[in-house]
């Protein structure tokens, strides 16, 4: 004995309830996206603003001068590894377009990256030692910025597009404000968004019943 057919208003409504499901899996990801970039930055660009200082007043606290650089690349190591990891679990269960748009995505970040930091040192020789990593920092976090805008053209996704807008604006007033100051709104305000962004995207994920 077979089921009965569904009707069209059944078939609809089980097409949303799975799409649904899909969107809240997805939000849930980006947990995993944004959480361990966003504690990257507040935890290694707030050392490096305690240790340059504000303007020409000196440093806050007086450290070590390569422990901001391991901590930075120590934890940027592990939120790579971390959103691979995501990346590659959500290619498993999503396919078709979908899919091929976010490996085309993620290959871009890794040649813009790849590329961008050697065409910098290039020019960093001819700069004091406060702005060539004023150099570094701001490019970055400018290159974020547009990459974020273009995630949320692509996917339709206010909450990579407001990021990212924000992320280019609060980046051009650290590189107003100066070197220390930088990395201070850096860690704070663009950490800080991160984090934020995290926690409130992924809200219905981690509400919703396993």
């Amino acid at each position: 004995m077979t089921d009965p057919e569904l009707t069209p208003e059944e078939s609809l409504r089980l097409i949303a309830q799975g799409r649904a499901a899909v969107a809240v899996r997805q939000r849930g990801a980006m947990l995993l996206y944004y959480l361990p970039w966003g504690l990257t930055w507040f935890i290694a660009f707030g050392l490096f603003a305690l240790d340059q200082g504000p303007g020409s007043d000196g440093p806050w606290i007086d450290l070590p001068d390569t422990l901001p650089l391991i901590v930075l690349f120590t934890l940027m190591a592990v939120s790579i590894v971390i959103t691979i990891g995501a990346g590659l679990r959500e290619a498993t269960r999503v396919g078709g377009e979908s899919n091929r748009r976010g490996a085309m995505y993620g290959v871009s970040w890794m040649l813009a990256f790849g590329t961008i930091f050697p065409i910098l040192g290039r020019f960093a020789e001819y700069l004091p030692d406060d702005h060539r990593g004023l150099l570094f920092g701001s490019v970055s976090i400018a290159l974020t910025g547009v990459f974020f805008l273009a995630g949320g053209a692509i996917w339709l996704d206010w909450s990579m597009l407001v990021l990212g807008g924000w992320l280019l604006v609060v980046n051009l007033a650290g590189v107003l404000a100066g070197p220390g100051w930088h990395s201070l709104v850096v860690s704070v305000a663009g950490g800080g968004a991160m984090i934020v962004t995290a926690l409130v995207v992924s809200a219905p994920a981690r509400r919703s019943p396993s």
